[in-house]
């Protein structure tokens, strides 16, 4: 957005929690802007900027060329209300916390909007989380800022996984440390040697951050 269409202001994000009965009404889904529901049976989207848009990697992992997809749930989207992150916040363990944002108000982006919503709307829907989660942090941050836990892989066990990727991590192991080096791509060469204690505050110096309201 910055490099390619000139903009100049902050992270925009879905403000979830709050406006989590208008998510499925929003203008955001208008054709003139990243258009609805998906339509017929293969659910793919009918009108708007992406509609000729053509994907090829599937949800199952399979490359095929398809359309950009959606199916509405509002079921799966009142998992990002209130009564759920009240329930996240008064859990204690990082892994436990961990496990239920996954678990409820992560993925009513995913499943409210279903599909492929995250190809043109990922940052607007993941940042609720984010958000959510460094909340629960600051309740208590004596003892949860720097509570860490989690396979730090998806499948530990997996052959493919090169031993260069594993040592990068620096976790001597595969559970997540503060010593985990992140993979940042880009990024690694202004922010060297960043591991995750590092980025664990968002008001230190690294991610100097502040989530604020519009």
């Amino acid at each position: 957005m910055h490099h390619e269409r000139g903009y100049t202001g902050c992270m925009a994000y879905w403000d979830e929690v709050n406006k989590v009965s208008e998510l499925l009404g929003s203008d955001l889904w208008k054709s003139e802007y990243f258009s609805g529901d998906g339509e017929g049976g293969d659910n793919c989207i009918q009108t708007g900027p992406y509609i000729n848009l053509t994907l090829r990697w599937e949800l199952n992992g399979r490359v095929e060329d398809h359309c950009v997809t959606r199916h509405n749930s509002r079921r799966s989207v009142n998992a990002a209300a209130q009564t759920s992150i009240d329930q996240y916040n008064v859990i204690d363990s990082f892994a436990t916390a961990c496990s239920f944002l996954q678990g409820s108000p992560h993925s009513a982006g995913h499943s409210g909007r279903g599909r492929d919503f995250q190809v043109t709307l990922y940052s607007v829907f993941t940042t609720p989380s984010l958000i959510v989660s460094w909340e629960w942090h600051k309740l208590d941050p004596e003892h949860r800022l720097y509570d860490m836990a989690g396979l730090s892989r998806m499948l530990p066990n997996d052959p493919s996984i090169e031993n260069a990727i594993v040592d990068y991590f620096n976790d001597n192991g595969t559970e997540t440390t503060l010593s985990h080096t992140p993979y940042m791509d880009a990024l690694a060469e202004p922010a060297p040697n960043v591991t995750i204690y590092c980025i664990m505050d968002l008001n230190e110096r690294v991610i100097c951050s502040e989530h604020g309201n519009a």
